[in-house]
């Protein structure tokens, strides 16, 4: 959802997607589905900008009996929910400077509490938030770079320290516009961003969350990230560009199998973790001795 859009649901693989039924908000910025109830935050007006909304339990075109409901965890200062990450037993609201954690209280009739989890840090963009399932993990952008939360306290810890000179050159004011999806075959997350001057995304982020690495992809102009299941059921990653267009991304760690008989020589490169153009995920480099 985009906060402009009625929300819409896709019951199988046959029916074609409808609006969901009864008296939902008419549009929210962000929805999620958390103890099997869908959540939807930053719904329909101003004075519901900071305000979460829910379904009845196992119900998404019911949002009027008793167990719906809602609740606004906070709006001072001109905040707005950017917002919900969830992640196995665990769900979060973000704010653009705070975090509360979506807490279940067992009760039918309200099933949700908000208690305080993080202050002056949130997230500006709800497609930047990305939750690595297996894993456990949190991630999103804020005004101030990339932040990872993890169990058990799930804290929000800045990652990005050592892009903070890229990330004081992108175009503060599409932070906003940031989008990021998981790329699960090479343990990353994608965000990508507008540099500069530029009024359209023209970078991505990568995030290695198993070393602990960044690199980045040029040309992809991805103003959009996703991931889909392929036929093996594993995730693949996807973008579309400002064409129209929709590309899947690299998935394997070989090419096509062919040797390559050739010699080359380049300029001398550190052998250190850090940006790069395109990918190498991993490399086997056999050396002739003689």
């Amino acid at each position: 959802t985009n906060g402009v859009d009625a929300i819409w649901k896709y019951s199988d693989g046959t029916d074609p997607a409808v609006v969901i039924g009864g008296t939902p908000p008419s549009k929210a910025l962000a929805i999620a589905t958390f103890q099997n109830r869908l959540l939807a935050v930053n719904v329909t007006d101003a004075a519901g900008k900071g305000k979460v909304q829910w379904c009845l339990l196992n119900n998404p075109d019911d949002w009027t009996s008793s167990g719906s409901g809602s609740a606004t965890p906070i709006l001072k200062g001109g905040q707005e929910l950017r917002g919900i990450g969830i992640v196995g037993n665990e769900g979060f609201v973000f704010y653009e400077r705070a975090i509360f954690r979506i807490y279940p209280t067992g009760d039918a009739k309200s099933p949700f509490g908000f208690p305080d989890h993080a202050a002056s840090i949130g997230a500006l963009s709800h497609q930047s938030i990305v939750a690595v399932q297996d894993r456990g993990l949190i991630f999103f952008a804020s005004q101030l770079g990339v932040y990872k939360m993890e169990a058990p306290s799930y804290q929000p810890i800045k990652i990005s320290h050592r892009i903070d000179a890229t990330w004081e050159a992108i175009n503060k004011t599409r932070i906003k516009k940031i989008v990021a999806a998981q790329h699960a075959n090479f343990n990353e997350v994608w965000f990508s961003i507008s540099t500069g001057s530029n009024t359209t995304h023209s970078l991505v982020l990568v995030y290695d969350y198993d070393r602990d690495t960044w690199s980045t992809v040029l040309g992809a102009n991805a103003n959009w990230l996703g991931t889909f299941e392929d036929s093996n059921g594993d995730l693949r990653l996807v973008h579309g560009d400002y064409n129209g267009r929709v590309f899947t991304n690299e998935s394997g760690t070989n090419d096509d199998g062919a040797a390559i008989d050739a010699f080359v020589t380049s300029k001398a490169y550190q052998l250190v973790d850090g940006f790069r153009l395109g990918r190498v995920p991993f490399a086997n480099i056999h050396i002739d001795s003689q």
